[in-house]
């Protein structure tokens, strides 16, 4: 399941000096009965990140501005081994993303505008992890953790116009470049792609004050 709200709030449409605002909600959960490396398993995951922004309009098809990203992810792997004993692996973790973003609009029509948006972040990061074991399916334990990640992310969307003042937009996901240095372990690095039909955002778009 795939939910996301997002709330941009700035007024005057795409105007040079506009200020925007940006808000949003996701959450994603994702149960998989059998997991494809044991015999029987179960994983959950629960994903929650919350984004807000502020901009202004240099002109009136770029903008640029600061963001701020909030994940809160929750991983469970319920497994019963081969010897009979069972194992059940708990992670939760949060990162804390503050960056800058770049928007550029393409008017399409006078009812709709296409955009590209890139931008890059320093997440700080938290990990906590827990071990619950019987039998001999290994050692029962807990461990902590943080980490920094360096993000590039690139986005693209569409916005219909409703009136001058706001519009809807959609984007079909994200495409992400990270990577990650945490306080344990070796540092990963690597490009997700998160686009497609179950990645599909929806939001609306204000803009405030600026000239024509």
């Amino acid at each position: 399941m795939l939910f996301l709200i997002a709330v941009t709030a700035s007024f005057g449409q795409v105007r040079k000096g506009s200020t925007m605002i940006t808000g949003s909600f996701n959450y994603n959960r994702n149960a998989d009965p059998g997991f494809q490396f044991v015999s029987i398993g179960q994983t959950i995951i629960d994903q929650t990140n919350a984004y807000a922004s502020v901009g202004s309009l240099l002109g009136p098809r770029f903008a640029i501005g600061l963001d701020l990203n909030v994940n809160y992810r929750f991983f469970e792997l319920d497994q019963s081994s081969f010897t009979g004993g069972t194992f059940r692996h708990v992670e939760t973790s949060s990162v804390v993303t503050p960056g800058i973003f770049v928007r550029n609009y393409f008017p399409l029509s006078e009812k709709f505008a296409a955009f590209v948006e890139g931008g890059y972040g320093l997440g700080f990061g938290n990990t906590h992890t827990t071990n619950y074991a019987t039998g001999a399916s290994g050692p029962s334990g807990s461990s902590d953790g943080t980490s920094k990640t360096n993000t590039i992310r690139l986005t693209a969307g569409l916005n219909y116009f409703i009136t001058n003042r706001f519009a809807l937009e959609c984007s079909p996901g994200v495409i992400t470049w990270s990577m990650k240095n945490p306080n344990y372990g070796e540092s990963t690095s690597g490009v997700n792609t998160a686009i497609g039909l179950k990645n599909l955002t929806f939001g609306f778009v204000f803009f405030l004050g600026g000239t024509e």
